[in-house]
């Protein structure tokens, strides 16, 4: 009895810390989104997203190719960038 006791709370205490792990990272994402989009309309576009990364550089020094990163994470080519396509790790299929 008492090993069943143990399990079911090592197993309550696992699933809390992975859901809750998981709503950290969705609130995080939620406020990186919402820095990218500064007019606060639900997508980013190129002229947003240049004015969150535009000076930024990548780990080598490099500055951030702005144009071809939006290309490849604007998904339909909308020309805006919804909070999906903005974490998006794929290319965009051809």
């Amino acid at each position: 009895m008492r090993l069943l006791k143990t399990t079911c709370l090592l197993l309550g205490v696992f699933a809390f810390s992975t859901s809750y792990g998981q709503q950290d990272l969705e609130a995080k994402k939620k406020k990186q989104f919402a820095k990218a989009d500064i007019d606060a309309n639900g997508f980013t576009d190129f002229e947003e997203m240049k004015a969150k990364f535009g000076n930024k550089k990548t780990k080598d020094g490099k500055p951030f190719n702005i144009e071809t990163m939006f290309k490849k994470k604007d998904l339909n080519a909308d020309g805006k960038l919804d909070f999906k396509e903005f974490f998006a790790k794929g290319k965009k299929k051809k």
